[in-house]
């Protein structure tokens, strides 16, 4: 997607177009969500100059990979990724409210990250 990205125009769909659940309890998706967070740290080290570029998208992948490193009851990696979400882009508040969030604990974030989940699936947003 990144190179289509350097070369084409993109539109948003804002309709949603399939519905992803996972439960907390299914060890697949843990497992499938260690190998998605390496698969996104080689492809940030690949792209690390086109970040650079953008560093409010840079600052959500880095918020993302919080939330990933929180699921998986990886605290410290995870304040580290939203401290460094912070240091790319100081204006992008949600990093800052996350990296709150996160001193509530693992168990406390994942009920929190179910919770908005379940929120945005009713809203349809």
């Amino acid at each position: 997607r990144i190179r289509l990205a350097q070369n084409y125009e993109f539109d948003i769909v804002k309709e949603v177009l399939f519905i992803y659940y996972f439960h907390k309890g299914n060890i697949s998706n843990t497992l499938e969500m260690i190998k998605r967070r390496e698969d996104i740290a080689k492809i940030m080290n690949k792209w690390k100059r086109l970040y650079s570029k953008y560093p409010k998208a840079h600052s959500n992948r880095l918020r993302f990979n919080g939330t990933m490193y929180m699921i998986n009851g990886k605290t410290a990696e995870a304040k580290e990724s939203f401290l460094e979400s912070i240091k790319v882009y100081p204006l992008n508040w949600r990093s800052y409210l996350y990296f709150l969030v996160s001193f509530l604990g693992s168990s406390v974030y994942k009920k929190l990250t179910y919770a908005k989940a379940r929120v945005k699936h009713f809203l349809g947003i």
